[in-house]
């Protein structure tokens, strides 16, 4: 279903609200991640907070589905889209 996403500010989170709500599956988690200045987070709640975007330098990792999570979504990939 679908959950709000606390996100890092970066290019591809551009014109995005903060706390936006995105389709999630299945219930696959990164839990932890070692601490390192080259990586962005955004998070989500569902019983406990857990990772549910990565980035880092041009490689990002998303625990949702953009394509079916509406406007958001679809700005998401359209940002991706238009990173240099």
């Amino acid at each position: 279903g679908f959950n709000k996403v606390a996100y890092q500010k970066s290019d591809i989170w551009r014109d995005i609200p903060q706390n936006s709500f995105f389709y999630f599956v299945h219930s696959y988690r990164i839990a932890k991640i070692k601490k390192n200045t080259d990586y962005k987070i955004s998070t989500t709640n569902y019983g406990e907070n857990f990772i549910s975007f990565i980035e880092c330098k041009k490689v990002f990792g998303a625990q949702f589905h953009p394509e079916k999570s509406h406007s958001c979504g679809l700005k998401l990939i359209k940002n991706f889209c238009d990173l240099d």
